[in-house]
């Protein structure tokens, strides 16, 4: 199961994606903690971007034969739950480096009964790593520099996956991608359109 989270949603340079197999299934959970009309009414603009991206990536990965499901419901129990069912050997995720992801990702790593990996993709970095000779964190922004230029290697992108995930999940966990009205939201047409297309 790869389940695909606000900020990853492209298919190309995605960790998970590149090595999908056309069983595999593919998801996004609609979560009331994000999109709950009150709590979208709070961050228009981000729900606005955030939603005409998952569209759109909806769009890219049908056109490519794919098949991104979405789900609704808190992501600690939906999660677990469908993996439960569909009986995957695993769970694929990117990594979350604030506190509230890594929290929710400890939940679910905890309520799941097959392994969940947490692959890098976010950052250029994995958090925490980077040290002074000490062992503490840098304080000054230009050793930071210096000892990041020198450790960091950008590395080659990840391949645009040939083949996309279109692995069925139990019809009582599908739901329809949210939209601006579900949210109660109406579109601000100076925010820039979402989408890995418009990105390009």
């Amino acid at each position: 199961l790869i389940w695909i989270r606000g900020k990853d949603l492209r298919i190309a340079d995605h960790a998970a994606l590149s090595q999908a197999k056309p069983d595999d299934i593919a998801v996004f959970v609609v979560d009331p903690y994000f999109f709950a009309p009150e709590r979208a009414r709070e961050i228009p603009h981000r729900m606005q971007f955030l939603i005409d991206s998952l569209h759109a990536l909806a769009e890219t990965m049908a056109a490519a034969g794919g098949k991104l499901w979405v789900v609704h419901g808190r992501s600690t129990r939906v999660i677990p739950a469908l993996a439960k069912e569909t009986r995957v050997d695993r769970v694929t995720a990117l990594r979350w480096s604030e506190p509230i992801g890594r929290r929710r990702d400890r939940i679910i790593n905890d309520r799941l009964n097959v392994p969940f990996e947490l692959l890098d993709g976010e950052t250029l970095h994995h958090p925490g790593t980077l040290r002074t000779g000490a062992g503490t964190p840098y304080s000054v922004f230009s050793p930071f520099a210096r000892a990041f230029r020198a450790k960091f290697d950008l590395g080659r992108p990840y391949p645009t996956p040939t083949t996309l995930p279109n692995g069925p999940i139990p019809e009582h966990f599908i739901g329809k991608l949210p939209t601006l009205a579900d949210l109660g939201l109406e579109r601000n047409p100076r925010i820039l359109k979402g989408g890995e297309a418009e990105a390009s």
